[in-house]
């Protein structure tokens, strides 16, 4: 059995709380012992403490899933599989984040690269503008006087944002 399926195991096993990579090491010595022990076996280095050997499988675990050999990061405050939302294109990510800004209270919209003006060749236009602007009226729920006097000591009413 491969490192990236006990890895897998592990965190299918515990769907409702984020694990760390000493965890998960932890979790396949307590409930992979034969592999765990095969492991120590076949190691060079001095594995006879659990400890050592728990330490060696979190530190393959860290290195396994940055060099991206099939072992998911492992963090502390990742989501576990089943809330993970897949994202196939950028455009996919507009509407969720305009929904966002407008619960914080800024105007957004979206821009259509398609349709700005000024291409002259295609992709011309590629990252010249943000696709997504926003507004927000910082004087909500301010007294007039309270705006007045902002707008005369300078102050941002309204700040404009882009994505």
């Amino acid at each position: 059995m491969k490192l990236s399926d006990l890895v897998q195991a592990a965190i299918a096993a515990n769907p409702d709380e984020s694990m760390t990579n000493r965890q998960i090491a932890e979790w396949i010595f307590a409930n992979h012992r034969n592999w765990a022990e095969g492991k120590r076996a076949r190691s060079k280095q001095d594995l006879s403490k659990d400890t050592a050997l728990v330490t060696q499988i979190a530190a393959e675990v860290r290195e396994g899933h940055r060099k991206g050999s099939g072992i998911p990061a492992v963090k502390a405050n990742i989501r576990k599989p089943g809330t993970v939302h897949t994202v196939k294109k950028e455009a996919d990510l507009y509407q969720p984040l305009i929904n966002w800004l407008r619960k914080a209270d800024t105007y957004a919209m979206r821009i259509d690269e398609k349709r700005s003006p000024g291409q002259s060749r295609k992709g011309d236009n590629d990252r010249l503008f943000p696709d997504i602007v926003g507004i927000r009226n910082n004087t909500d729920g301010w007294l007039a006087e309270v705006t007045d006097l902002a707008r005369w000591r300078g102050e941002k009413i309204v700040e404009l944002c882009s994505y």
